[in-house]
Order: C-alpha cells, then structure tokens, then sequence
C-alpha cells in the first residue's frame, strides 16, 4: 500500500494463508549494498540479511548504496518483494496498524518479504529531465551534466501537425522524470546524442511509440530495423494513433511542405 507522501507503508496481510510477514530478508548483489537513512549501513553489496519485525512499533528507511561506477536503478519486483519498481528510499513500518490483532499474529509467524535493490554501470543510465518532442529528449548523466538526445530510426510528428502534441505527451508518461537506459551512442549533425533508450523493464521505446501511432518507422535511416517495421504494421492494421487519419503525412514530408 503507497501512502499519499509517496513512502511505502509494510501490510502485513496475505489473504486466504496464515498472515506473515515477521522477516525482512535483504539482498545486497555485488554492485552495491543497503544502508538505513543516516547512512549506517544494514546489509553490505554481496550479504544476504534478515531484519525481524517484531511488533507495531518498526519503523524504518533503506537507502540503495550503490558502489563506484554504479547506480542504483529501483527495488526489485519479485514475489513479497517491498517497494518494488520505485527508484525512492524504501519507507516501511507497522506503526499505523497498532490496533489490529491480524497484523499481531502476522508479526508472530515466521513469514518472510523481500527487499533487493539493482544497479547497473552509471555511465549507461540517465534521468529524463525534459521532453522536447515526440523524439528527443534532454537527460542528465551520472556527472549532472545535461545532454540532449534524439531517438534513432523513428520520425515523431511535428509540433505543427496532427498527433504532433499527443506523440510529446506519449513520450513524456513513458520517461518523464524516470531513470532510462541508452545504449549505442553516436552524435548527429546536430549535436545531439543518437542512442537507443530502454526502460528500467527493458522495454525499447521508440518500439513503444511506433506500436501505438505515435511515431513513425524512419525508413531511410533504419530500413533493417525488423522491430520497428513490424510495429508499424501493427499499429497501421488497427489504426492506432495517427493511422486513425485518413491520409497521414509522414514527418520529413511535412517538414519540405506537404499537406
């Protein structure tokens, strides 16, 4: 259960089987480790650690302490894992369930959840600070410094032309203010970094925008891109997007003047 400050809050119930959640099991990969938030350490990069909570007093915060090179890129999802998916310190505590006596038989039991943070290399993730259009996008590296970078094999519709706004804001709910991955880096004629962006799931994002009509495939400059022909296909045989448009106009047409 999230609560309204954004801190997680530990429900220590699972309907249907006996109430549990009495351990707190701590696994630290080798990238980097689990501190509490004044910085004390709780389970050092590459320990496996148990923190039992014994009653409605536990109150407690776990900050990722990624090592050198390394950044700390969410909690794990897994089965009875906490805080799963979010980048933010782990918040858990029993304190707002005093009064149930479930919850006093779960902090009885021997019942485990699990707590795991991932990292990976610094140099490869960066935070989306600004959505400039349908393909471009301004990050931040690991050193603070700002970059701006363009999606490759993809063609966004203009700020001036239909879907132009709605492929800005498709964009901007699936990286905004989130940690990215990018990977094969090279710098167009502008200055701007050509690379592909992943989410923190894996999942490619100018496939996304192609599938669901927000983009197009860039033909002249991915003609063996499979993936985002094939997702193109898609969204043309259920008109998703701008394909819902009787005669949609390809960007680069748009731009030397067709209409």
């Amino acid at each position: 259960m999230k609560v309204s400050n954004g801190l997680y809050v530990l429900v220590l119930l699972l309907i249907g089987l006996s109430l549990s959640a009495c351990k707190i099991v701590i696994d630290a990969p080798e990238d980097g480790g689990v501190v509490d938030a004044s910085g004390a350490s709780i389970c050092e990069a590459g320990q496996h650690c148990q923190i039992s909570a014994l009653d409605t007093s536990f109150d407690a915060t776990y900050v990722a302490d990624a090592r050198a090179g390394k950044i700390f890129t969410g909690w794990k999802r897994q089965s009875r894992g906490l805080c799963g998916g979010s980048i933010e310190p782990c918040h858990l505590t029993t304190i707002a369930f005093g009064s149930n006596a479930a919850l006093m038989s779960v902090l009885q039991s021997d019942a485990h959840f699990y707590l795991a943070p991932t990292f990976g290399e610094a140099a490869e993730h960066f935070h989306v600070s600004r959505i400039i259009d349908g393909d471009t996008v301004e990050v931040l590296n690991h050193l603070g410094e700002e970059v701006t970078v363009r999606l490759p094999g993809i063609d966004a519709p203009e700020g001036n032309q239909p879907y132009g706004d709605q492929a800005t804001d498709a964009l901007k709910s699936l990286v905004d203010d989130r940690l990215v991955r990018i990977s094969g880096h090279s710098i167009d004629r502008y200055g701007r970094l050509l690379g592909e962006m992943y989410t923190l799931d894996g999942a490619r994002v100018s496939v996304l925008l192609v599938s669901n009509g927000f983009a197009w495939w860039y033909v002249r400059y991915a003609a063996s891109d499979t993936e985002l022909a094939h997702a193109q296909e898609r969204a043309q045989n259920e008109q998703r997007g701008l394909w819902s448009q009787p005669n949609p106009i390809a960007p680069w047409a748009w731009r030397t003047g067709a209409r």
